[in-house]
């Protein structure tokens, strides 16, 4: 009886060990990857009263922009971190430095311009009233014309 209890112990362990490990290098896919509707633009439904046809058209747009701004992001969150160590190594502008510091405003010019056409695509799908208040919206609550808007 002993024996038999420590081996349902010890598998139960090895069991349980097997599942954490497989959950660690698959994590479960978020849910607008497994469907169409992006649960995170709920708000904008009801905020601009759109259609289900009209949500969906803006769920798929949401969905074919979300890894190019991803990428993007990524991007200059590299840049920033590279341009922070030149500055901390240095108490001078260097050459690399300033050219990173180029490099950087040009991918935020991609992002912004990037953001702005998506926002427009976004809009064309809304009532024309409610596109222009989206428009409006998107100014007040995104860094796209407000640098001082601190983004996570």
């Amino acid at each position: 009886m002993r024996r038999s209890l420590t081996i349902l112990t010890v598998a139960l362990g090895l069991g349980i060990a097997s599942y954490v490990f497989v959950a660690r290098q698959h994590p479960p896919l978020p849910v607008a990857a497994h469907s169409q509707t992006a649960p995170e633009l709920k708000w904008l439904k009801t905020e601009y009263q759109l259609s289900n046809d009209e949500f969906a058209r803006i769920c798929t747009i949401h969905n074919a922009y979300m890894p190019g701004c991803a990428e993007m992001c990524r991007e200059i969150k590299e840049r920033n971190a590279k341009i922070q160590a030149l500055i901390t190594s240095t108490n001078v502008v260097t050459p690399e430095i300033e050219h990173d510091l180029k490099e950087l405003a040009g991918l935020r010019l991609q992002c912004q311009l990037m953001m702005l056409r998506h926002f427009y695509e976004v809009s064309k799908t809304m009532p024309p009233a409610q596109g222009h208040r989206y428009i409006a919206e998107m100014q007040k609550q995104t860094s796209l014309v407000n640098p001082d808007l601190k983004r996570p």
